[in-house]
Parts: structure tokens; C-alpha cells; sequence
């Protein structure tokens, strides 16, 4: 999902409003950074215990105390090609994963489980608004002053 920053503005703008879900996962990726300088990292770690505390409690009861580095987390993105100018579009998303226990049910606490071979997870919140003001966008690739080109 894209920003509704205008074209030619050189100020970047970006969603009117804050993705608590969006900023955890980032501060928590960049504070599981390995090699990281230890000054990033700390201001990576000041801003997990900030965007956590703004969270609804309901929502911390969710999250995972344990950071990973960002090779360790797994990146969904999804595309959207069917958007029309002039629209604003809400996302929610889930997921459909292999399921490890499969056959096996030995391990489950309920063994109708190990029937599926696939699970799928829960619907994710839904998504800040997208405001689709244009399907082109036009980007200055290079600039002449003295001939004002």
C-alpha cells in the first residue's frame, strides 16, 4: 500500500493515520537486528516500548515479547491491481499455511485436527483507508538549472 503523498510536493507525505500494527513490527524487527550498532538498537527497543503502550490492552495481550532480526520474520505483501481512481480502499488479509501436524495427531490436543492439510489464520484488523487519487504518476528524473530544462 502506497503513501497519498502529492506528486511535485517535496515534503513526503504519508497516512493521516498511525499504524500501531505496522510501527511494532518494524521497531521489533529493528531491534532483533543483528550487528546493529548498540545505539540503534536502543533507540529501536525505545521505540517498541513506546508504539507497544499506545497500543489498545486488548492488542498487547497479542504480542510477542521476543524480538527477531528481520531475516527471521516473514514478509506478506500483497497487491491490489484492480483499483480504480478516485476510490478509497480498507484491506484485511489471512493467511492459508501447511499445516506441520498433519497426519500426525498424536501431538494435538484435538486429534480432528490433523485431518486438514492446510490452516488458515485469523482475519488481520482492517487497514488504515487508501486513497486511490491516480493510476500514473509522474517522477523528475533529471533537472538542468542554468538552462532551466
Amino acid at each position: 500500500m502506497g503513501g497519498s503523498g502529492q506528486v511535485g510536493d517535496s515534503r513526503q507525505e504519508t497516512f493521516k493515520d498511525i499504524d500501531l500494527d505496522a510501527a511494532y513490527i518494524l521497531a521489533r524487527a529493528g531491534a532483533g537486528t543483528l550487528g546493529a550498532k548498540e545505539a540503534e538498537s536502543n533507540k529501536a527497543k525505545q521505540l517498541l516500548t513506546e508504539v507497544k503502550a499506545k497500543l489498545p490492552k486488548s492488542r498487547r495481550n497479542d504480542l510477542q515479547e521476543q524480538t527477531h532480526s528481520p531475516d527471521r520474520l516473514m514478509p506478506i505483501v500483497a497487491h491490489d491491481l484492480d483499483v480504480q481512481p478516485g476510490h478509497t480502499y480498507v484491506y484485511r488479509i489471512r493467511y492459508e499455511v501447511f499445516n506441520v501436524y498433519a497426519g500426525n495427531p498424536g501431538e494435538l490436543a484435538n486429534p480432528e485436527d490433523a485431518l486438514k492439510l492446510t490452516v488458515f489464520s485469523g482475519w488481520s484488523p482492517v487497514s488504515r483507508p487508501v486513497e486511490v487519487t491516480s493510476d500514473t504518476y509522474f517522477y523528475l528524473s533529471k533537472s538542468d538549472r542554468a538552462k532551466r530544462k
